[in-house]
C-alpha cells in the first residue's frame, strides 16, 4: 500500500488525478462538464473532482493498495505508473503506484473538507499507439 497526501485551496472548485505521461486531455472538457454536475468523472486517463468550495484547504488523500473498495466508481489508465494530483493551477503532489504501469480502478469519498481516493490495479495498460494501418 502507497498514501500520499496534500493540504491545497482547491482553485476552481477541482481536483485532478492522472498519470503524469497523460496530458493529452482527450475528453477533458466534457469530464469537467461531467464532474460539475455528478461531483466526479474520469476520461479513461484523468479523473476530475469537484469540490464544494474553494477557499478554504482541502485533505486530498490518495491511496494505492491491493484491496478493492466497494463500489467501484471509475478506471485510470496509468501508463508510467507515476500519479500527479492536485488543483488544475495550484498545489501538487505525485505518488508511484507499487504495482507499476497498468489500468487501476478507483473509489472516492468527497466532503467538503476532505477528498479520499482510493485506487487498485485491475489489469496492463494496452499498447495501442500503432494501429495496424500505421506499420
Amino acid at each position: 500500500m502507497s498514501t500520499a497526501q496534500l493540504v491545497l485551496i482547491p482553485f476552481y472548485r477541482m481536483i485532478r488525478l492522472r498519470d503524469v505521461d497523460n496530458d493529452a486531455d482527450v475528453g477533458g472538457a466534457e469530464a469537467i462538464g461531467a464532474a460539475n454536475r455528478d461531483g466526479y468523472a474520469s476520461t479513461g486517463y484523468e479523473l476530475f473532482v469537484t469540490c464544494a468550495q474553494d477557499l478554504e484547504p482541502v485533505t486530498l488523500t490518495v491511496t494505492i493498495t491491493t484491496t478493492p473498495v466497494e463500489p467501484a466508481m471509475f478506471e485510470l489508465e496509468c501508463p508510467s505508473g507515476h500519479l500527479v494530483f492536485g488543483a488544475p493551477t495550484g498545489q501538487h503532489g505525485d505518488l508511484l503506484a507499487p504495482g507499476g504501469p497498468g489500468v487501476y480502478t478507483g473509489h472516492l469519498v468527497s466532503t467538503p473538507d476532505e477528498c479520499r481516493i482510493t485506487l487498485w490495479r485491475t489489469g496492463d495498460v494496452e499498447d495501442d499507439y500503432w494501429g495496424e494501418d500505421d506499420l
